[in-house]
């Protein structure tokens, strides 16, 4: 078995993930049949974790996507350089909270208090 490994790297913070496979001969003359639903939801699953970050369907069709053409010419070390979204952020996104809609009780103004401070009113005649 050769061990191949792919490693994300994350430009904001430049820190590098490493996921590894180890591949029989078959597997690494025809990788597009490596990648199955339990594989794909293994490295997602696994780079979720290690990254704090959400991995996608389309972010993670892309790092199969490079593996896969990498293995088939032989690499055995993948770089693929992704902007992923925080997964905190995307959880925000997905929050619906409608909030408190009840209209609050209003008290009525105290107007005992209320007295002019100087000055005079203004003459309720107009000319």
């Amino acid at each position: 078995m050769v061990q191949y490994a792919l490693i994300l790297k994350l430009p904001e913070t430049q820190q590098e993930y490493r996921y590894t496979l180890d591949l029989t001969r078959t597997q690494e003359n025809k990788p597009e049949q490596i990648f199955t639903d339990e594989i794909k939801e293994r490295m997602k699953t696994f780079f979720e974790k290690q990254t704090q970050c959400e991995v996608n369907q389309v972010n993670l069709k892309k790092m199969i996507t490079r593996w896969q053409e990498d293995i088939a010419e032989g690499y055995k070390t993948t770089q693929i350089n992704l902007n992923l979204p925080s997964i905190f952020i995307s959880s925000l996104k997905q929050l619906q909270d409608e909030g408190n809609q009840e209209v609050p009780h209003l008290l009525p103004p105290d107007l005992t208090d209320i007295e002019p401070k100087g000055g005079a009113f203004p003459d309720l005649i107009f000319s």
